[in-house]
């Protein structure tokens, strides 16, 4: 993947229209596993 989808993921935190820390917590967790190639 791109290194564009680290700010998009960055994005999905809201819940009811509030930012929600676990979800902010996950997306930081995430983007690391995203970014890092696959083999094959």
């Amino acid at each position: 993947m791109e290194q564009t989808i680290e700010p998009e993921l960055r994005r999905w935190v809201y819940g009811s229209g509030k930012v929600l820390l676990g979800l902010v917590a996950r997306r930081e967790a995430e983007t690391p596993l995203i970014l890092q190639p696959t083999a094959g």
